[in-house]
């Protein structure tokens, strides 16, 4: 389930993750973890980087760089 929480607890036990990895593991739509993600930026406690090549933790394509989120609490 998609809460502020469960994408905290997620990013602190898991490290960095993309959007997409964040949906996957709340069961959401990767637009809805975006909505929860800019509240924790908005409050300082998620950063926002470049990361992997497709969002995924075993990127093996040749897409381009996903925005990874780690954090920062």
């Amino acid at each position: 389930m998609l809460s502020l929480s469960s994408v905290r607890a997620y990013l602190i036990e898991n490290g960095p993750a993309s959007r997409t990895d964040l949906a996957i593991a709340c069961d959401a739509d990767p637009d809805a973890v975006a909505l929860v993600l800019d509240q924790w930026i908005a409050r300082g406690k998620v950063k926002r980087q470049q990361g992997g090549c497709c969002g995924t933790k075993t990127c093996h394509c040749s897409e381009a760089p996903a925005e990874m989120f780690s954090w920062q609490g």
